[in-house]
């Protein structure tokens, strides 16, 4: 019965038919808590797929899909990433704007089989290790190829070779190439750094030198190839070159100043001639004018030249002469009137410049050869010398350089090189020997190809002799080549055979099924290999060949031909494509375009592009270059929409470098998180220099947050330290406290140390601070209780030294006698209490003890029970009574002004050495006596105790 109920009321989303469970899923709202759970079991545990797509389909909230798509069935997850899809464009988002986990995310790409969505977006992945894993798992390679291009680093590149070196060949490809480029980049670099090194130690020579020679030129030659290189130097490089270009500039300033003193000497000694001629007025006028200054500046460069040779690295210096000069000249030249003279003076010097320029770059090219030659004594190295040397051609009327000297005078040396030049001859001789005796081996074994290149090789070395020696050999080389010409027509008998098989082979191609490529390279494989026989005696066996070849490439036409429809639909396809995206670049409002849509079309066009493929190259070269010009308007835009972004980048980067440096921490915390959120917001940029400027703004931020840790390690540091150094204080006090003082002396004595302690304890923080403070006030209280008990342990040692002097002086007062030797005191008495006794002592000495009468014995006894607070025995309560009245009538009630120990002690002193009692009178009231100091002094004793028991063993 109960298992018929349970089936009776049991909800339709659990029953056996999957259509009722989908009609009972269609009436469940997902915004119901409860119902919703319902929907995710359903999309979990059913085993109908039907329902579980259903149930996809309801469960409306992003959030939940992404935390349940981790417990699908595999079948299901593709259409849980389509349904992620759909909501996040509901959204006006994409998958990896929803998803913040990007190793989720990657897990989601590897599994997709459609790579459109995260291709266009794979770049935002900015973790290494994510696309490491897309690159290597991913199912489809586009997507693990996709990834790979937007590793950067070589550890994990080389983590991607590593996988794919025997299993994704593309892959691996692409990762070896970046990873090549890296390290070919970063050698650049440094080569770029050791180059500037060389720069700026020619600046420092410079800066040193004596040498004034067209100095300016070389300071601006220099400063100008330094200023190319100066992005990839380091700071002290950058340092060092603008400190030695501000040497150099005073150097320079010096010289000209120096050369203007010169020029002013000199014109002062001319000044008398110009005053006797008036044609000296003219000569004047010449001189001042630009383009006489133009000339006498060729003039003393050439002048100085011929004196002293420039060296290689002089060309910049000099051909900065020729280009400002030559610049001078036609910008005078416009101004002025140039005469015949004057314009052939200027050519003739500028022509010889030039070719003294010429020359010396010529010699700066081959510098590094020349210094190898001029080391060698071959001839060969002779021949080549002399090449370079001609190919210089150094002019007449200057100084040589001292490397032109060096390998003149190897030239020199002529018979050394005749000698070498014969050497030569007779290597090149035995060389040509050896190569007749192969040839002759490779005949004898009728070996044609292998014949025919070692014929070429002899005719090569032949024609190297000279010509007494070629005739030497000329009758042998003609004997090879007829027997030569015998094997090749030997050979073409030989050949049928093989001829034959080729065209079997060739026949047998016809009715072959194969991949059409894979056809038509066998058909060309076959063809070489019939050229290689040198061709067919019978012409017949050709033409079977010929036919054969052609019925078999039939299907390959077929195939062919099927491809230039398949590139005729594809060029329509790019046609389409290239107008459509013309279109679009040029109707869109770039002033409210979005611009992550608009690098989706770039990358979607570019794809598309790539897809349609192949076509004929003759009629798609024009469309290819309309494509690319739209692509590249596109480009533009968006490049130039990253390069803002970019510098948002970049100042954000600067101002979070400038946080990175502020001393002021709490503010540099709050800019920085302040700027991480402004990062988030800046829309697209290069993803290269997109990922260089986040490692900046990322070292900024760790920066910051580093002094914030390194601020809390530090002060966390100094109280442990004060932590451990306040429980080795405390471990001291408890240790202390449980030390037994003989004195009250010495027991204040660490109390006081323990107070001077106490600041240390309460100057610390944490949890551990209060433990250690109650400990600490713990062994402060046991202590000064400790000390109260030692002072109730005096007290008493001191009452019962009075009770023994006091029985001493009874005993002396009964049988009037002198005291003995054993009154004196055994422990310290109060003052005022020795002073009683020592009275009492002398009376005894005198003879004048009395005792004292049972009344006042009585009396004072009762008014020590008063002081304790005891109640007196019922025969003394009418003699208490009257103590009690008498003390109020005679206003005596002032005492109670004072504590009870205080009134006790007082009449402690009377009772024990004020007064003498007798023996027999002290024993009736001894006991009551004794009940007083216990009742005041054992009370204080007591409490001491119980304290000292609950702090002795402190928490």
């Amino acid at each position: 019965m109960a298992n018929f109920l349970s089936k009776l009321f049991k909800p339709k989303w659990q029953n056996k038919s999957a259509e009722v469970r989908l009609e009972a899923l269609q009436q469940l709202d997902p915004n119901n808590n409860e119902q919703r759970e319902i929907i995710e079991s359903l999309l979990l545990n059913d085993e109908n797929p039907s329902v579980r797509q259903a149930a996809l389909s309801k469960t409306s909230d992003p959030a939940r899909v992404i935390v349940l798509y981790a417990k699908l069935n595999n079948a299901d997850k593709p259409a849980a990433v389509e349904h992620l899809t759909k909501l996040s464009e509901s959204l006006g988002l994409s998958l990896f704007d929803l998803i913040e986990d990007k190793t989720f995310l990657a897990q989601i790409i590897i599994a997709t089989e459609s790579p459109d969505e995260f291709l266009n977006s794979l770049a935002r992945i900015q973790d290494e290790e994510a696309l490491i894993l897309i690159a290597q798992q991913a199912k489809l390679s586009r997507l693990r190829q996709a990834a790979t291009e937007l590793i950067e680093s070589e550890e994990c590149l080389d983590k991607v070779i590593e996988t794919a070196r025997s299993k994704d060949k593309k892959v691996f490809q692409i990762a070896k190439s970046k990873l090549s480029h890296i390290r070919e980049h970063k050698k650049q670099v440094e080569q770029q750094k050791l180059q500037l090194s060389g720069l700026l130690a020619n600046l420092k020579e410079l800066a040193n030198t004596d040498d004034t020679n067209l100095y300016s030129a070389k300071l601006d030659s220099l400063k100008q190839r330094c200023n190319a290189l100066i992005e990839v130097a380091s700071n002290d490089q950058v340092s060092s070159y603008q400190s030695l270009v501000i040497d150099c500039e005073k150097r320079l300033q010096a010289i000209q100043v120096e050369e203007a003193k010169i020029a002013s000497v000199s014109a002062e000694t001319k000044q008398p001639e110009d005053q006797e001629s008036p044609s000296s007025d003219i000569s004047l006028e010449q001189q001042d004018s630009e383009l006489i200054a133009t000339i006498n500046t060729l003039e003393d460069t050439l002048s100085q030249l011929s004196e002293r040779a420039a060296a290689p690295q002089d060309t910049s210096a000099i051909d900065a002469i020729i280009k400002t000069q030559e610049t001078r000249w036609i910008e005078s030249a416009k101004e002025e009137a140039v005469d015949k003279e004057t314009e052939k003076s200027y050519k003739q010097k500028m022509s010889a410049l030039r070719q003294y320029l010429s020359a010396l770059q010529k010699l700066s090219q081959q510098q590094a050869r020349i210094e190898s030659l001029t080391q060698q004594s071959s001839y060969e190295a002779y021949k080549e010398l002399k090449s370079i040397l001609d190919k210089v051609s150094w002019p007449d009327n200057f100084a040589l350089p001292a490397l032109l000297i060096t390998a003149s005078e190897v030239m020199a040396k002529s018979e050394e090189h005749e000698q070498a030049k014969e050497q030569e001859q007779s290597k090149i001789e035995a060389e040509l020997n050896q190569s007749l005796t192969a040839l002759d081996k490779l005949l004898d074994e009728k070996q044609l190809n292998a014949s025919k290149q070692k014929i070429q090789q002899v005719r090569k070395l032949h024609k190297k002799l000279t010509k007494k020696r070629q005739n030497h050999y000329t009758s042998a080389l003609k004997l090879r080549s007829d027997q030569l010409n015998e094997l090749r027509d030997w050979q073409g008998f030989a050949a049928s055979p093989e001829q034959e098989r080729l065209c079997e082979s060739m026949e047998a191609l016809i009715d072959k099924h194969i991949d059409p490529q894979e056809k038509s390279a066998q058909i060309k494989q076959l063809q070489e290999r019939w050229k290689s026989l040198g061709g067919a005696q019978d012409p017949a066996l050709w033409q079977r060949f010929s036919n054969a070849a052609e019925a078999a490439f039939a299907p390959c036409a077929e195939y062919y031909s099927e491809q230039g429809e398949l590139k005729k639909a594809n060029l329509e396809k790019r046609k389409k494509l290239a107008a459509e995206l013309a279109e679009f670049v040029e109707q869109i409002n770039w002033e409210t375009v979005d611009w992550k849509a608009v690098e989706k079309i770039n990358r979607q066009a570019r794809n598309e592009w790539r897809e349609a493929h192949p076509v004929d190259r003759r009629h798609g070269r024009d469309l290819q270059e309309q494509f690319n010009q739209t692509l590249a308007k596109l480009s533009d835009k968006i490049d130039a929409e990253r390069g803002q972004n970019l510098a948002i980048k970049q100042d954000i980067v600067s101002r979070a470098q400038a946080f990175a440096e502020s001393e002021e921490l709490s503010t540099a915390m709050q800019g920085a998180k302040d700027l991480q959120s402004e990062w988030q917001k800046v829309g697209i940029t290069e993803h290269k220099k997109d990922r260089v400027l986040w490692k900046e703004f990322r070292a900024a931020c760790d920066k910051i947050f580093a002094q914030r840790d390194a601020q809390r390690n530090k002060a966390k540091q100094e109280n442990d330290e004060k932590l451990a150094q306040t429980e080795e204080i405390v471990n001291e006090a408890e240790q202390t406290v449980k030390q037994t003082f003989s004195s009250v002396k010495d027991a204040e004595t660490s109390l006081a140390s323990l107070r001077s302690n106490l600041k240390q304890v309460t100057n610390v923080n944490g949890k551990k601070r209060t433990e250690l403070l109650d400990r600490y006030n713990a062994c402060i209280e046991a202590l000064k209780h400790q000390i109260k008990q030692l002072d109730f342990e005096r007290i008493l040692a001191q009452w019962n030294e009075a009770q023994r002097k006091a029985d001493i002086l009874a005993i002396a007062a009964e049988n009037k006698e002198e005291i003995d030797a054993n009154f004196a005191s055994t422990v310290e008495l109060s003052k005022r209490l020795e002073e009683r006794f020592q009275a009492r002592a002398k009376a005894s000495k005198a003879q004048k003890l009395t005792i004292s009468d049972d009344d006042l014995a009585q009396e004072l006894c009762i008014r020590c029970e008063i002081a304790a607070g005891l109640e007196s025995p019922a025969s003394a309560q009418e003699r208490r009574m009257q103590l009690q009245v008498t003390r109020l009538s005679e206003g005596l009630s002032g005492a109670a002004s004072l504590s009870r120990e205080e009134q006790l002690e007082q009449l402690l002193i009377a009772w024990f050495a004020e007064n003498v009692f007798d023996t027999k009178t002290r024993e009736i009231y001894t006991n009551r006596i004794d009940a007083c100091i216990k009742q005041v002094f054992g009370a204080a004793q007591l409490a001491s105790q119980k304290l000292a028991s609950e702090t002795a063993e402190p928490a």
